[in-house]
């Protein structure tokens, strides 16, 4: 009795874990960027979409000035950075739907601001 309790705890378990991750898999979003930060989204944006390795290299450059100037967020260069990488790798696809959700996540960021009156 105790081996089946314990094997359908464990499915359980794992059921619900494998949910979890797939919700945050689906839903996570970006935060809020600087207006540097969003500078670099709005040209990796372009970047991508040319899938223009030259600027790519630039940017990448340019971000990592900035960051050693504190000029972004850590979070910011992380996520900036990783779209960077996927380019570098050649999944130019991911690299601008990535990009794509952290503009319109800046979006939403600024729709939940209070209005100025």
């Amino acid at each position: 009795m105790d081996s089946n309790f314990s094997r359908w705890l464990a499915g359980i378990t794992a059921i619900v874990l494998v949910l979890i991750v797939g919700y945050w898999l689906l839903n996570r979003s970006y935060g809020e960027t600087s207006e540097q930060g969003y500078r670099y989204a709005m040209a990796l944006f372009s970047i991508c979409n040319q899938k223009d390795e030259t600027r790519l290299r630039k940017i990448e450059e340019m971000i990592s000035a900035s960051s050693a100037e504190d000029e972004l967020h850590a979070e910011e260069t992380r996520w900036l950075l990783g779209i960077v990488e996927r380019g570098r790798n050649g999944d130019w696809e991911e690299a601008s739907q990535e990009v794509r959700r952290l503009i319109e996540d800046q979006v939403e960021w600024a729709a939940s601001l209070q209005p100025i009156e």
